[in-house]
């Protein structure tokens, strides 16, 4: 009789012994459902984030296709040649969001001056403006100033080594009084009369201070 009481008692313990073994299980089983589908989660982030990456790119291009277009288009109601320098700038992804540029020394032409002036006006972030040396005259200076009056960010330019002269010196002088965030104004070896330069000069100290 005591024996059978030890084999009853050895049964009910593999009986708990089991039952604590499936439990187990179910709980390994169930943190295993919850890993996998963690890791599809993350896939499936993943997945979106690289098909999000190419749409980026796309829109970069489109925005430098659209800005080489435009830059095209005002050429063309100017009837001048389009610059292959400022073609090449135009087309990088980043063209709307320089913050200089130079194009000194490309003879861009009065004209072509215009049909840049264009495009920088559509340059939110533009600091810095180099014209220096292209055949400027009054009317592409006077264009300058009106752009350069009204620019968010500039706040250097460069006319220097141009044929501007007093008239486009005075347009240049209300530019700076108008926007008092240019500081700095290169204006040498132009045809401007000494008592515009003065003026020039002075109002460039009263921007600086």
């Amino acid at each position: 009789r005591e024996r059978e009481r030890e084999s009853v008692r050895v049964r009910d313990n593999a009986v708990d012994t089991n039952g604590v073994h499936c439990a187990h299980h179910g709980t390994r089983g169930r943190e295993g459902r919850s890993r996998r589908r963690r890791r599809r989660t993350r896939r499936r982030k993943e997945c979106s984030a690289s098909a999000s990456a190419p749409s980026a790119s796309s829109a970069s291009s489109s925005a430098a296709a659209t800005v080489v277009v435009s830059y095209e288009e005002e050429c063309h109601r100017l009837g001048v040649t389009p610059n292959s320098v400022l073609m090449h700038t135009f087309a990088s992804p980043h063209a709307l969001r320089m913050s200089a540029l130079d194009v000194s020394a490309n003879y861009v032409g009065n004209r072509g001056a215009l049909a840049v002036l264009a495009m920088v006006r559509a340059m939110p972030n533009l600091t810095s403006l180099s014209l220096h040396d292209n055949g400027l005259r009054n009317d592409a200076a006077t264009a300058l100033a009106e752009v350069c009056a009204e620019h968010p960010t500039l706040t250097s330019i460069d006319v220097s080594q141009n044929q501007i002269s007093s008239s486009g010196g005075k347009a240049l002088l209300a530019m700076l009084a108008a926007n008092r965030r240019v500081r700095e104004l290169d204006y040498a070896n132009n045809r401007i009369d000494v008592d515009v330069r003065l003026k020039l000069k002075k109002q460039l100290e009263a921007n600086r201070q």
